[in-house]
């Protein structure tokens, strides 16, 4: 509706900054989803699990090559999966489905470790398509098996995998607590 209210209202000048102005918040934000996704991708992934200890130089040529790899996949994406603004909706909301319990109860069940959240990230977008394409199953029951199968997951994962060190969990309790985040916190309830 804004375009034709654009082009039915606007006198010319203002119609062509409206456009930029568009343009602009559309290039915005594409810009910080591909960084966004890029400092996922290596801060939180590559930097702690595939090579920790490289110089600068090295994090910089990987997330270049990240932005490119992200940019390709979603233009891959955008062009045979999603073709349709209803259809980018349920391909959200079901790569999100499951994810909610592990990030909320990992602040209160410490058992919880980076591969928990990660596997809860993965499941869903191997999850979705089986049982919407492997299956039959129509949106929005396709959020179903989408969250059940990501919450057995994350949960078998958190078990399978080491927990984080109880010292790094200290220092991160007492970090917030410096910084005034929390109140006073019980950390023996917080544990394990």
């Amino acid at each position: 509706m804004y375009p034709k209210l654009m082009v039915r209202y606007l006198p010319q000048g203002l119609l062509g900054l409206l456009i930029a102005v568009f343009l602009a918040a559309y290039m915005s934000t594409i810009s910080s989803q591909l960084n966004w996704g890029t400092s996922y991708i290596i801060n939180d992934f590559y930097r702690r699990f595939i090579k920790q200890s490289a110089d600068e130089k090295h994090y910089v040529m990987i997330s270049r090559v990240a932005v490119i790899v992200i940019t390709i996949f979603s233009l891959i994406l955008t062009k045979y999966v999603l073709t349709t603004i209803s259809g980018a909706w349920e391909f959200i909301i079901n790569a999100s489905a499951g994810m909610g319990a592990v990030l909320i109860l990992r602040w209160y069940w410490w058992r919880i470790n980076a591969w928990s959240e990660i596997s809860a990230m993965i499941a869903p977008l191997i999850i979705y398509p089986i049982a919407r394409y492997g299956f039959g199953i129509e949106p929005p029951i396709t959020l179903y098996p989408t969250v059940l199968g990501t919450t057995i997951i994350w949960i078998v994962v958190t078990y399978i995998t080491k927990p984080t060190n109880e010292n790094t969990l200290l220092e991160f309790i007492k970090e917030l607590t410096r910084a005034g985040l929390v109140g006073n916190v019980s950390l023996t309830n917080c544990l394990r």
